[in-house]
C-alpha cells in the first residue's frame, strides 16, 4: 500500500546512488515528482509547479546546501506535506535553521535531518560499549578523523554559490558526535578552553578538554581517505571503522581491544540509508516526536555555529 508520496528536490549524483534505489525498496513509496535545477525528461525546474492539489506527504531536499532554505520554504506551507527530510546540513547558519524549525512547529511538519550514520547499529553499539566504559572510567581520549581525497573539479562543494562550506560539508560529521554521542552541546563547550585550531589546505582540526575527556577531531578534503573514530583509555581502544559514509561492500565493524582481550563486532548490512529510512517512516504516524527533532537539530548545528568562529 503506498501512503508516503514524495516530491523530490534535487536530482544529483548522491540522490541517484544513495536515496532513490533505498526509496525503491520501500513498497509504500511513491515518487510524484522531482524539481531539479538542470530540467530534464520527466523532471520539473520550477518551484510553482508543486502545488496545494498535490497528494504529497513527504519531501526529501537533496540539493546543495545553500539551497535547502529556499527549498523548504517552498514546501513548507504546501497543504498536505507532514513530514520533510533534509540533507545535513539543514541550512548554512544558525538564524534559517530557527526560522526553519519555527515554521514547522507553527505548520506541524516533521523535520528530518539525515544523519545517516546515527540509525546504524553500529552507532547503537558503539554508544552502549562508550556508556559502560564511562561507567567504570571517565577519563580517555576521543579521535574522531572524517576525510577524503581531493574532489572532483565538478563537485558542487567547489562551487561556493553552491557549497555550504567545509564545515558545513563535512565538519559537521565529526561535530555531531559531540552531541549524538556524548551529549555535549554548545552550553558546555562555551565553558571550556579549545586548546588547539589547526587548519591548511581544506584541511582542519581541533583539541580540547571536557572535564576528564579529550577530543581531537578533524576533517577536510585533499587528505588520505579517514573514516573512524577512536576512543582510547589507560587499558581499553575501542575502534569504529567506515563510522559515517557507507558503501554497500564495506565490513562494518567495531573493535573493542585491551591488554587480555581482543573482541570484534560485526555488521551484516552497511547501508546507512536503510536504517535512516527504516526510522523515519516509523515516525509517520507519531507526530509527538517532533519537538524531539527540532530540539537535535538546533543542538547540533549550535556546536557547528560555535566551531566556525
Amino acid at each position: 500500500m503506498i501512503n508516503k508520496e514524495f516530491t523530490i528536490y534535487g536530482n544529483g549524483k548522491h540522490f541517484k546512488n544513495k536515496i532513490l534505489p533505498t526509496l525503491d525498496k520501500f513498497k509504500s513509496v511513491k515518487i510524484k515528482s522531482i524539481i531539479s535545477r538542470k530540467k530534464k525528461q520527466g523532471e520539473e525546474n520550477s518551484y510553482n509547479n508543486l502545488n496545494n492539489k498535490d497528494c504529497i506527504n513527504y519531501a526529501y531536499i537533496s540539493t546543495p546546501i545553500s539551497a535547502h532554505y529556499k527549498n523548504i520554504l517552498n514546501v513548507i506551507n504546501k497543504k498536505n506535506i507532514k513530514v520533510i527530510i533534509c540533507e545535513k546540513t539543514l541550512t548554512n547558519n544558525l538564524e534559517k535553521t530557527n526560522n526553519i524549525i519555527r515554521k514547522c512547529k507553527n505548520n506541524k511538519i516533521l523535520l528530518l535531518e539525515s544523519y545517516m550514520y546515527r540509525y546504524h547499529p553500529q552507532f547503537s553499539k558503539l554508544k552502549k560499549i562508550i556508556r559502560n566504559i564511562q561507567q567504570k572510567n571517565k577519563k580517555g581520549t576521543i579521535y574522531c578523523r572524517y576525510t577524503i581525497p581531493s574532489l572532483d573539479k565538478y563537485d558542487h562543494r567547489n562551487n561556493v554559490k553552491l557549497t555550504g562550506g567545509i564545515i558545513n560539508e563535512i565538519g559537521c560529521y565529526p561535530l555531531s558526535v559531540l552531541y549524538l554521542l556524548f551529549n555535549i552541546d554548545v552550553e558546555k563547550l562555551r565553558k571550556i578552553k579549545i586548546i588547539n585550531k589547526y587548519s591548511k589546505n581544506k584541511k582542519k582540526m581541533i583539541y580540547f578538554k571536557i572535564k576528564s575527556l579529550n577530543f581531537i577531531l578533524s576533517w577536510g578534503y585533499n587528505s588520505n581517505y579517514r573514516n573512524r573514530i577512536i576512543y582510547k583509555t589507560d587499558n581499553k581502544t575501542i575502534i569504529a571503522n567506515k563510522f559515517f559514509g557507507k558503501r554497500n561492500e564495506d565490513r562494518i565493524n567495531i573493535e573493542c581491544l585491551n591488554k587480555k582481550n581482543f573482541i570484534k563486532y560485526n555488521f551484516k548490512n552497511s547501508d546507512n540509508f536503510m536504517y535512516m529510512f527504516k526510522h523515519f517512516f516509523s515516525l509517520q504516524n507519531n507526530f509527538k516526536n517532533r519537538c524531539y527533532y527540532f530540539r537535535e537539530i538546533k543542538k547540533i548545528y549550535e556546536v557547528i555555529e560555535y566551531f566556525k568562529s
